[in-house]
């Protein structure tokens, strides 16, 4: 926020407060504190600015009752990106394309391509 103030019955005055949010992997507001977020577990470093709430890596999901974050590891053949669902896992997965990872066929015989999946 950006606020000034100026009085005509003195000199010219004017302050200009600027508020800075806090720097990566703290929160808080007015006072910034650390972010207490385990890296070793899948957890982003930086926090919710404001709850100071951990999450997950980008590309990373927690089961329900896990304390962890686990790599998507989608199969980028048959998947639409890295991305996964943040709880289930389940990546975006090509037309036909099944499997948490998106990495196999519905249909035994075709195969996994950009396209979704197709018979050869």
């Amino acid at each position: 926020m950006l606020s000034s103030a100026w009085s005509p019955l003195e000199s010219e005055y004017c302050e200009v407060v600027l508020d800075q949010p806090c720097p990566t992997n703290w929160w808080g507001y007015p006072v910034c504190g650390p972010c207490h977020c385990n890296v070793d577990k899948g957890y982003d470093g930086d926090c919710n600015k404001t709850t100071g709430e951990c999450r997950c890596e980008e590309n990373h999901y927690q089961p329900a009752d896990s304390d962890s974050c686990y790599d998507c590891d989608c199969y980028l053949v048959g998947s639409y990106g890295g991305a996964c669902d943040p709880i289930t896992g389940q990546c975006h997965c090509r037309p036909g394309v099944i499997g948490r990872r998106c990495d196999q066929c519905a249909n035994a015989f075709a195969q996994v391509t950009i396209m979704g999946c197709e018979s050869e």
